[in-house]
């Protein structure tokens, strides 16, 4: 047995000590020497697949399937996430070229939006000169439209009451006291 001494003597506390420094590093070195079981590497792959990290799910699936290349549990990931990993950047390129339309969009619309305002600052420009210039025309009335709509004029006031209404008075009906 190993005899630890403190101050010339051998103590408790420094036996005590040393084991549990034994203990812990055989238990650490233990669990870093075991090996991964399959259903280890199916489970990290699985929840990698989960949070759409395809390619660390596959790394993952990878590295299980050369230490258990019959398990059929990761079998059948590795192809599941095989088929995926296409798709996936498939649909990551089709989110790029949607923002690049989007942003070119924007761009069209900016533009748009100025020119238009150049043109309607030009276009206020030409209808103010042209109302200094007396360009505009009234319109014309014909005889026969100016009738018409003195005559509907007349028939409005005609029906329009000349006074307020007054409130009808209801008769009198005698109380029953009975």
């Amino acid at each position: 047995m190993c005899r630890v001494l403190v101050n010339g003597r051998s103590s408790p506390c420094a036996k005590r000590f040393v084991r549990y420094a034994l203990g812990a590093f055989l238990g650490f070195t233990l669990r870093c020497a075991s090996a991964e079981t399959a259903d280890d590497f199916f489970h990290e792959g699985a929840v990698h697949y989960l949070s759409n990290n395809i390619p660390k799910a596959l790394e993952v699936v990878t590295r299980g399937r050369e230490l258990f290349p019959n398990d059929v549990k990761l079998m059948k990931l590795e192809e599941l996430l095989r088929r995926q990993a296409p798709q996936q950047q498939q649909g990551e390129q089709q989110t790029r070229q949607d923002q690049q339309r989007d942003q070119s969009e924007q761009q069209q619309d900016q533009k748009q939006l100025q020119s238009a305002s150049s043109q309607a600052k030009d276009g206020g420009r030409e209808q103010r000169e042209r109302q200094e210039a007396g360009a505009t025309r009234p319109t014309e009335i014909t005889p026969e439209l100016a009738r018409q709509m003195l005559d509907a004029l007349r028939a409005e006031e005609a029906m329009m009451p000349l006074g307020p209404e007054r409130p009808r008075e209801q008769p009198q009906r005698a109380f029953k006291d009975w």
